[in-house]
């Protein structure tokens, strides 16, 4: 994931490498992953939690049951 800044002039301010799964947010509401409804695709955690380094996910079979939801 690439964090950047400033439209008309871009600066990338952070690079994040990580797997999928602990990039994906968390939908609070259904445990579940966190998606656009309109469109299902799927959106990443907060920014805080990248530069925490924190996942929503555990494990591999956390982040799957939360797709499956």
């Amino acid at each position: 994931m690439i964090r950047w800044k400033n439209r008309a002039a871009m600066q990338v301010s952070g690079v994040f490498i990580e797997p999928t799964g602990c990039t994906v947010g968390k939908n609070q509401e259904s445990g579940g992953i966190l998606y656009r409804p309109y469109d299902g695709k799927i959106r990443p955690k907060s920014w805080a939690m990248f530069d925490a380094g924190t996942c929503y996910w555990k494990n591999k079979a956390e982040f799957l049951d939360g797709l499956k939801i």
